[in-house]
Parts: structure tokens; sequence; C-alpha cells
């Protein structure tokens, strides 16, 4: 390398020197050979010109296959744009809010296969097993399904928008108020959509999953369960469950109190509850009451029925 012997700098002289060297050395017919730029050959046209002793023609051929060699190396990293799309379905944390007394249970935790092999190990401590009522809250956006925004770091990117009606309206996620680009899928698709989102909670553990196969007893399949259609993406419903040892118990005091402070967030006046009623119902016929005198109006049967009637008049 050849430097300036006062600041160690390559100086223009040099560099222009270096470069009509290398510029020099394209009309040199032998710089391919030797298998220089790599298993790549020239093709036959290309050796014609090579062996044509043009140097003006060796320099563009040479040209070219130093390019077609360093391809990668001559290539920029072009970032990638990206897409993010949060869910429309969320369920939020499950939390308990009452324990349940279980009669005495018994297990082993054993290490190895065989357990009772030769290296099988057992477990000489009590192991406690955690049983309690627990609740959550699963927020569906309706109005998010089968909805996409268009653009970088949104939904889909321009390119998968092609041949479908784009759309605008103010961007939700910015405070400046300019349009943003979106596809919608049409209105049986999107409701079909949403049915089968309260299906699938209906139908929790009926095929496999772990919700079919939870050990001891437990199950991720809804017991009780508290629905209306919102305006806001919010829930009312966190304070009104009060846990038994028996089943969830809606307390339907708090409930009116619920039912009074939001009723301008509710997008109509059903409520449906879903819980399982003794024969004489009066549970059924309390909650029943309860929301009547709300000026609300009851759907309340049995959890799995209910939620499939949901799903059902959605958007009917």
């Amino acid at each position: 390398m050849l430097h300036n012997a006062t600041n160690g700098q390559v100086t223009d002289e040099i560099l222009q020197l270096l470069l009509k060297s290398l510029n020099d050395s394209l009309g040199d017919s032998e710089l391919s050979g030797q298998q220089r730029f790599g298993r790549s050959k020239p093709s036959k046209e290309q050796k014609g010109k090579l062996d044509s002793g043009n140097t003006a023609t060796v320099a563009v051929v040479n040209r070219k296959l130093l390019l077609d060699f360093f391809k990668r190396e001559l290539e920029q990293d072009k970032p990638l744009d990206t897409k993010r799309r949060t869910a429309p379905v969320r369920m939020h944390a499950l939390v308990a809010f009452s324990g349940i007394r279980t009669a005495r249970d018994f297990q082993i935790f054993a290490r190895d296969t065989a357990y009772n092999g030769e290296f099988a190990v057992v477990n000489p401590n009590d192991v406690g097993i955690y049983s309690g009522w627990m609740k959550s809250r699963i927020l569906i956006e309706a109005h998010r399904i089968g909805k996409f925004f268009v653009g970088k770091n949104l939904d889909i990117l321009p390119d998968q928008a092609k041949d479908t009606t784009v759309l605008q309206e103010p961007n939700p996620y910015s405070r400046k108020g300019e349009k943003v680009d979106f596809i919608q899928l049409d209105e049986p698709t999107r409701t079909t959509r949403l049915r089968a989102i309260v299906e699938a909670l209906a139908n929790i553990g009926n095929n496999q999953g772990p919700a079919s196969g939870a050990l001891h007893d437990g199950s991720l399949r809804p017991k009780a369960f508290i629905a209306a259609m919102m305006k806001c993406a919010d829930s009312p419903f966190d304070s009104v469950w009060i846990g038994s040892n028996d089943r969830p118990y809606l307390d339907t005091e708090r409930l009116k109190n619920v039912l009074t402070d939001w009723a301008d967030l509710f997008l109509d006046k059903r409520i449906y509850v879903g819980l399982f009623v003794d024969g004489e119902s009066s549970d059924k016929e309390r909650v029943e009451a309860s929301i009547r005198d709300s000026g609300f109006e009851p759907v309340v049967g049995m959890p799995r029925a209910i939620m499939l009637q949901l799903a059902k008049e959605i958007a009917a």
C-alpha cells in the first residue's frame, strides 16, 4: 500500500495512478483466465470477444465478468420493509378470584421414562396443586376483523394490496390527521370470521388442545361469562363475579351499578349471560330481573348455549 509519508493518507496522485492501472488491466484478455473470476467461465460469445484482440471490446467483457463475480459484494444491503399487526382478538391474563376446596390429591413426579426402571427417581416431597376460579377479559374488536391498513409498519405492505380496492380514512395511529390507505373484506366474510371466533370460544376443548387434556380436572372451557356489544374497547364487567366453592356467582347489585354507570357505552341493550343454573332456575331469574331493572334485555342460559346464540345473532 502506498501512503503519503507525512500524513499516512493516499494522495490524489497515487489514487489516480491506481485507478488508471486497474482500468488498463481490463483490456488484458488474460484477466479472466485461470478461473480468476471463480468457477464461472466466459460464454462462447464472450470468449470470442476476449480473443478478438480489441482492447475496448475485451475491457467491456472483463468489466461484465467482474461485476457478475462481485455482485454480492457490490450490492448495498437494502433494508426490507416491515409490517406489524396487533390482533383484533385479545385475551387478558387469567386472574384468580376465588379458591376451590378439593379432595386430598395424590401424585408423584418420577424422572426417567421407565418409572420402575433402574434409574427411576420418585420425588419424596408433597406436591401442591393450585385450585381456584379464574377470570379473564376477552376483547373482540369487530370493526378491525377483515380490515388491513396498507403501508410500511402497518398491517400489510403496498405490494400485497395490488389488484384490490384501496380505501382511505384518517390514520388512527397518528395525531396529525393524515389519511391512511386500507383494504377491507366484504361484509359477509367479515361477519363469518367474527362468528367463527365466538363459536371457537364456545367449543374450547372439544377437539385436540390443552384445554381438553388439562391435568387434575382443570379446564379452560368457560364455566360462566357475561358479554355485550360495546362502543368502547374496555370491559365494565371485571368486578361483577364472586367466586364460591361450587361455581362462579354473579353479583347482581354490582351488575346493576355497572349497567347504570356505563349505559351510554353499550352498542345495544342486550346483555348475554352464561351460567350453570340449578333445577329451580333461581339464579337465572335473579340475573334476568336485575338486568331488566337496569333497562337492558337479558339473554341468560347455559354457558355454551348462550355463547352459540351470541355467535348466531352477531350482525344478524
